[in-house]
């Protein structure tokens, strides 16, 4: 059986925003809504003990539960998880990409 093309219209859910500049519409409108993403499990893996030891240092510090994850961006000069950021840049993360951590504390 021929499987029908589904044609989405080309309003956005950005366009339905009220209240917002046609400027900050038209940032919206850039967003993508799908993505992929880099994920870091650090437990039971081939994760180093010393890079488990700072996301358990990033956890007690934002009163994480093993339910929340947390988002990460890789490098700049910000970074105050150097062990989590050079891990994930050998393990091929490229500079500036968004890293989701699941930790089980």
């Amino acid at each position: 059986m021929k499987q029908q093309e589904v044609v989405f219209g080309n309003k956005t859910t950005a366009d339905n925003m009220k209240g917002v500049t046609e400027e900050t519409r038209q940032d919206l409108c850039n967003i993508k809504s799908i993505s992929r993403k880099w994920v870091f499990v650090p437990q039971w893996s081939d994760c180093p003990v010393e890079v488990e030891k700072e996301v358990k240092k990033l956890w007690d510090r934002y009163d994480l539960s093993e339910y929340e994850n947390y988002y990460h961006v890789i490098g700049g000069e910000y970074d105050e998880y150097p062990l989590i950021s050079e891990w994930c840049r050998r393990n091929g993360v490229p500079e500036d990409e968004i890293v989701i951590i699941k930790y089980w504390s």
